[in-house]
């Protein structure tokens, strides 16, 4: 059993960075410390609760069972002292932080991007980090492994609280070279491709594609199925490959994608933000939330201004 009166509470920052960063040398860069003192901490640690804690693999440092149960109650620790010791003013151009957000593919490109570009001069101090949103998004808030959510997600979980990001629509996309597709296609020359399909990101949904092409009596040719849509740009360049993906996806791949109108009236989805109620009043916090809406505001009137 540890003994609390002589444990060394520097050990809890160490810990914490370990588990984000996966490498010795990432988590002394963002503790301000050299690669040997983590490496010697990090033995104190083992020591001290008779455990590995982190295991050397080759995706990094992959904590052991108990190094993630004790890495999830050292950011409650850190979390509950910073806000007890943190006053009520932020200035983001001065402020150290490290902030993590919850997104997937999607999420990452049309959000996360943005904002890392946003913040790189006005916020040089504030690290962010980027994490797979699990099917317990609740969990993932509760626990802090994540401090906002960007999900399609638009019920708040418990203890949560979620609001509106931005609406997005989907379109057809094809190799920007590929001059044998317009601007829009038929029903029949949509059915006539071959597709590349993103699999639902919950499996207990069917495909919106699928679902309206099955009330016209219709089926596409898909030849692959992936799981994200990073992969879209480079498996239709140079091809005449066919895939339905959401629009901001072609403009943020402009010179790679061609955006097609579908023959198709598919509903469209709202990707939202979700936070837990213990940030609602955290400056950092706060000033996280503002970034990504006013993103998402941005996006969006550019968006506008383009269709006009």
């Amino acid at each position: 059993m540890v003994d609390l009166r002589s444990f060394d509470f520097n050990l809890v920052r160490v810990l914490v960075m370990l588990e984000e960063e996966r490498s010795v040398t990432s988590a002394a860069t963002r503790l301000g410390i050299t690669q040997p003192a983590v490496s010697a901490a990090l033995a104190r640690m083992r020591e001290a609760f008779d455990d590995p804690l982190f295991i050397r693999t080759q995706r990094g440092m992959t904590p052991s069972i108990r190094g993630a149960e004790l890495a999830r109650a050292a950011k409650l620790v850190l979390h509950d002292f910073e806000e007890l010791f943190a006053t009520k003013s932020f200035d983001p151009a001065t402020a150290e932080a490290s902030l993590t957000v919850g997104a997937n593919d999607y999420g990452q490109f049309s959000i996360v991007a943005p904002l890392l570009k946003t913040i790189r001069n006005s916020a040089p101090g504030i690290r962010i980090n980027v994490r797979p949103l699990e099917d317990d998004i609740c969990g993932q808030l509760e626990r802090q492994e994540i401090d906002v959510a960007i999900t399609l997600l638009s019920k708040s979980p418990q203890n949560a609280i979620a609001t509106r990001l931005f609406s997005e629509d989907f379109v057809g996309a094809v190799d920007k070279a590929n001059n044998s597709v317009g601007s829009r296609v038929s029903l029949d020359e949509f059915c006539g491709f071959e597709h590349v399909r993103v699999s639902v990101a919950n499996t207990r949904l069917t495909d919106p594609v699928d679902e309206e092409l099955k009330i016209k009596g219709r089926r596409r040719d898909i030849v692959l199925t992936i799981p994200n849509f990073f992969m879209i740009p480079s498996l239709l360049r140079g091809s005449d490959l066919f895939s339905v993906v959401p629009l901001r996806l072609t403009r943020y791949f402009d010179w790679t994608l061609k955006p097609v109108a579908l023959p198709l009236h598919l509903p469209g989805f709202t990707m939202n933000l979700i936070w837990h109620q213990r940030t609602v009043d955290s400056p950092r916090h706060v000033w996280l939330r503002e970034q990504l809406q006013s993103i998402s505001r941005s996006i969006e009137k550019g968006a506008a201004d383009k269709n006009r």
